[in-house]
C-alpha cells in the first residue's frame, strides 16, 4: 500500500511538472490547410509562443501572432537559399520582413490560439499563404542577396521544318514571336521572369569578354550550351558564355517546330518542347513533350488565321502537360542542413543578476552553429524581469535546449531543461 502510495505521489509530482513547464502546442491539431492556389504560393503551418504579463492575453496573443507571421516569411526566404547564404544575410532578411509582412503574406488561417503554462504564456497555431514571388524580388532587387536566375527562364526557338510561310501572310518571326509571347505571359502569370533569344544576345553582349561573339551561336547552340551537350558545349565560347547564361536564368526552355505545312485548307503543326535545369552540374532535362495540331478550314479560311488559331492551341497543350513539370523544378526548395534558425529563449523567475551573467554566458558560447543576436526586457512578473533573448541556431529544438541547459549551468543558474516542440523555435528557461 505504502508502494502505491509513492508511486500516486510521483506520477502527481511528474503531472504538475509537466502541467509548469509543459507549451501545450504539440497536442494541438491543426485543421485544412491553405489552398495553393498559384504555382508561387506556399503553404506554412507555424506556431509560436510569447508571455502573458498582467494577465493581458490579447498583447500576448498579437505578440505570439506577430512573431508567428514572420517566422513563416522567413521559412520561405530561407528555402530559396544555400546555407551560407542565409546564415551570412539573416540579420538583414530579418529586418527586411520586419518593416513590411503584408506584403508577403497573402492568406492567415487562425487554427488554434490560447492561453497556455498556467496563463503564463499565450500560444497560436497558425496557416500563412506565402507570396514566394515576393520573396524572391526581396532577396533579388532589394537585397541583392539573389540573382534574377532563380526565377527566370530563358526561351528559345527553332523552326526548321517550316515551309515558306510568306504565301500564307505570315513570318517565320510572327510565329516565333507568337509563341515565345504566349509562353511568356502564361510564365509571368505564374510569377515567373521570362527572356529569349534577343534579351538573351543583349546581355551577352554586354560582357566584355563576350561582346559581339554572342551572334555566332544560333539559338540551337545556345540550348546545347545550357544542356551541356555535344556542339557549343565544346566550342571556345563554352568558358565564357556558360557561367554568364547561368547567371540569367535557371531553367532554359527550348520549342523546336519540326513541321509547318499548309495544303488543301489543312493546316498541321508538330513542336516538341524540352526543358533542362542549367542550374544543376550536369544540366540534367526536367521536362519533354511532343505537340500536334492538325486544324481544317474552310474555302474562305484565311492561312494566317488559322496559324495564330494553332499557336493559341499550342500554348493551351503546353500549360496542361508541359509547364507543370517547370514549375515543380522551381518548387524544389533548399532544404540544407545548418541554417541559423531565428530562435527566441525567455527567461522567466530569475533575478537581474542571473539574468545578466545568463546574457554574458550565452554570448560567451557563440561559435559558427549558435549566435547570441540580442534581448529585450518585456517587464515584470512578482518582481522577476522576464527577458526575451533572440539567438540563431543551426540544429533542432531538442539540441538548444541542452545547450542552453548547460549554458545555465556555466551561469550558475539553478533552472529546469527548457521543454520543446519540434517545429516551435520558442523556448522557455525557468528557475527550478
Amino acid at each position: 500500500m505504502r508502494n502505491l502510495i509513492l508511486l500516486i505521489s510521483s506520477l502527481t509530482l511528474l503531472a504538475c511538472s509537466s502541467s509548469h513547464q509543459g507549451l501545450g502546442l504539440a497536442g494541438w491539431e491543426e485543421g485544412e490547410l491553405l489552398r495553393e492556389n498559384k504555382t508561387n504560393d506556399r503553404a506554412y503551418v507555424q506556431r509560436a509562443q510569447a508571455p502573458i504579463l498582467r494577465e493581458n492575453q490579447a498583447k500576448a496573443k498579437s505578440n505570439a501572432t506577430k512573431r508567428a507571421r514572420l517566422l513563416a516569411i522567413d521559412r520561405a526566404a530561407r528555402e530559396f537559399l544555400s546555407r551560407d547564404a542565409y546564415n551570412r544575410n539573416h540579420d538583414k532578411i530579418w529586418q527586411a520582413i520586419r518593416r513590411r509582412p503584408n506584403l508577403y503574406v497573402k492568406q492567415t488561417k487562425n487554427y488554434r490560439s490560447g492561453p497556455l503554462d498556467e496563463n503564463r504564456l499565450y500560444g497560436i497555431s497558425a496557416g500563412y499563404l506565402i507570396d514566394r514571388t515576393a520573396i524572391a524580388q526581396l532577396l533579388q532587387k532589394q537585397l541583392k542577396i539573389l540573382n534574377q536566375s532563380h526565377s527566370s527562364i530563358l526561351v528559345l526557338v527553332e523552326t526548321p521544318g517550316t515551309q515558306d510561310l510568306k504565301a500564307l501572310g505570315y513570318r517565320v518571326a510572327d510565329l516565333e514571336a507568337g509563341l515565345v509571347s504566349g509562353l511568356s505571359a502564361q510564365l509571368h502569370g505564374a510569377g515567373f521572369q521570362v527572356m529569349d533569344y534577343q534579351n538573351l544576345l543583349v546581355s551577352l553582349k554586354q560582357n566584355p569578354a563576350i561582346g559581339n561573339a554572342a551572334n555566332k551561336l544560333s539559338p540551337q547552340d545556345y540550348f546545347e550550351l545550357a544542356s551541356q551537350t555535344s556542339g557549343a558545349a565544346s566550342g571556345p565560347l563554352y568558358t565564357k558564355a556558360l557561367p554568364h547564361l547561368k547567371g540569367l536564368a535557371k531553367v532554359v526552355v527550348k520549342l523546336n517546330l519540326e513541321q509547318l505545312s499548309y495544303s488543301n485548307n489543312q493546316l498541321h503543326i508538330s513542336m516538341s518542347a524540352t526543358a533542362v535545369n542549367i542550374a544543376t552540374v550536369s544540366g540534367g532535362s526536367i521536362a519533354q513533350s511532343r505537340f500536334r495540331v492538325l486544324r481544317h478550314g474552310g474555302a474562305k479560311a484565311e492561312p494566317s488565321a488559322m496559324i495564330a488559331a494553332s499557336i493559341s492551341d499550342l500554348l493551351v497543350e503546353m500549360n496542361q502537360a508541359f509547364l507543370p513539370k517547370i514549375y515543380k523544378e522551381f518548387n524544389v526548395v533548399n532544404q540544407a542542413p545548418g541554417k541559423l534558425l531565428p530562435y527566441r529563449l525567455t527567461l522567466m523567475g530569475f533575478d537581474k543578476e542571473e539574468v545578466g551573467r545568463m546574457i554574458k554566458a550565452l554570448k560567451g558560447a557563440e561559435d559558427k552553429d549558435f549566435r547570441y543576436i540580442g534581448q529585450s526586457l518585456l517587464g515584470l512578473r512578482e518582481e522577476y524581469p522576464i527577458v526575451e533573448i533572440d539567438l540563431r541556431y543551426g540544429g533542432r529544438p531538442a539540441q538548444l535546449s541542452d545547450r542552453v541547459t548547460k549554458i545555465a549551468d556555466t551561469a550558475d543558474l539553478s533552472a529546469m531543461p527548457p521543454l520543446v516542440d519540434e517545429g516551435l523555435l520558442d523556448l522557455v528557461l525557468r528557475e527550478e
